[in-house]
């Protein structure tokens, strides 16, 4: 059907560009069990563009733009400066907390590193940046903090550097089913086939297990896929 192949194209066409700006990564670096309930896949058969205020849910280009960015961000500055856009002060620090750990004691290091409430306030993206949407960098959010992808994507990133494979992560764009009107994004870690979830509205590292019942899965992306999620059960 015509939906089914503009939605197979569209995946494919992302597959393709994210391919080329990560030096042709593989697009499935391992198999994946269910995710959030939902089976996994590149694309999917019964895919339908999700919505939030009537306006597409595309996390795809944001991530990529972030990465652009990250790349580039050795010129922030090492102390905090007000008015600065970046910083680099408080990483070392962050990675230093989840030094020499494994598991999920190093996925709770990591969390806690970045769950501060007092460091690290909750920040819109309106307020923060002028938009209704904006991805930042690692240092861009030690700078400034933001929301909810922030915080994912520093732990994302934190983790990368102590270790975990980024194969076994994912910053996934999820619906909240007490609020579906609100779209929320968290960090989830496979160790092995067991998916734990970090969120910064839960100070816990959760297993999947848990977390399944308060997140409606949309989409997920990794320097490797992005993945539509669909079948949830």
């Amino acid at each position: 059907s015509m939906p089914y192949r503009f939605a197979r194209l569209a995946c494919m066409l992302a597959l393709v560009a994210l391919t080329v700006a990560l030096a042709a990564l593989p697009a499935m670096a391992r198999p994946y069990p269910t995710i959030l309930g939902a089976q996994p896949g590149v694309y999917s058969t019964n895919f339908k563009p999700k919505t939030f205020n009537n306006k597409p849910i595309q996390p795809l280009p944001l991530w990529m733009d972030m990465l652009g960015r990250w790349q580039k961000s050795a010129a922030c500055s090492p102390v905090k400066v007000p008015g600065a856009p970046c910083t680099t002060w408080g990483w070392k620090e962050a990675l230093a907390r989840g030094h020499g750990m494994k598991g999920v004691d190093l996925l709770r290091a990591v969390n806690d590193a970045f769950n501060d409430d007092l460091r690290y306030p909750y920040i819109t993206d309106k307020e923060n940046w002028g938009r209704d949407d904006y991805w930042a960098t690692p240092y861009q959010f030690l700078e400034r903090s933001g929301d909810c992808e922030d915080y994912a994507v520093a732990k994302y990133m934190a983790l990368e550097q102590l270790g975990v494979a980024d194969e076994d992560m994912m910053i996934l764009s999820v619906k909240l089913r007490v609020r579906p009107d609100i779209a929320h994004a968290i960090l989830i870690v496979f160790i092995g086939n067991d998916g734990w979830v970090l969120d910064i509205l839960n100070k816990h590292v959760m297993p999947q297990s848990a977390a399944q019942v308060l997140y409606e899965p949309l989409m997920a992306v990794n320097t490797k896929l992005c993945m539509y999620l669909h079948g949830v059960t």
